[in-house]
């Protein structure tokens, strides 16, 4: 349990105030039976204070993803295992999450769609022009937002499909 955990020294007050409630959260899903796959999660960056040998033994901060997992058939034995993140993982990560950024936030809509035209992802302005969220918009096809317009809809899907540009469609 969340408590056993605290009290076997390895308390997730160690995790900065930012990523704190994200480990709470992985750890009571996990404790739960709630995590994606039913006895595992793993929680990406979570930026710890701790205690190295190479610091000569003072704080530092640094960045782990933790794999959280409980023991099958167990009392509800949790296990953590913490594995450092390198700076040249968390430079990679900060570009990754610029350039999501960037689409997320662009000025104009844009989204992504399977090949049989169901939404794969769409960015916060394409729901925001249209007034759905998230939930409502993903995953469906996007057929039932364009119902006056679905034989251009299917030209362009026919152009695409064949490999050419979209031009005067």
């Amino acid at each position: 349990s969340n408590g056993d955990f605290i009290k076997k020294g390895c308390s997730e007050d160690k995790a900065h105030a930012d990523a704190r409630d994200r480990f709470r959260s992985a750890i009571a899903n996990v404790a739960s039976g709630k995590a994606g796959d039913g006895h595992r999660v793993r929680v990406r960056d979570i930026e710890m204070t701790t205690v190295t040998e190479e610091n000569s033994g003072f704080p530092v901060h640094k960045r782990f993803d933790w794999f959280i997992s409980r023991i099958s058939g167990d009392d509800g034995t949790i296990i953590l295992l913490g594995d450092p993140v390198s700076d040249q993982d968390t430079s990679q990560r900060e570009k990754e999450l610029e350039l999501i950024d960037f689409f997320q936030n662009a000025p104009i809509a844009l989204h992504w769609l399977t090949g049989a035209g169901n939404v794969l992802w769409a960015n916060q302005t394409e729901l925001n022009v249209l007034g759905y969220t998230a939930e409502e918009y993903i995953g469906q096809p996007i057929m039932n937002f364009c119902p006056d317009e679905q034989e251009l809809v299917l030209e362009i899907f026919k152009q695409l499909g064949s490999g050419n540009a979209i031009r005067d469609v």
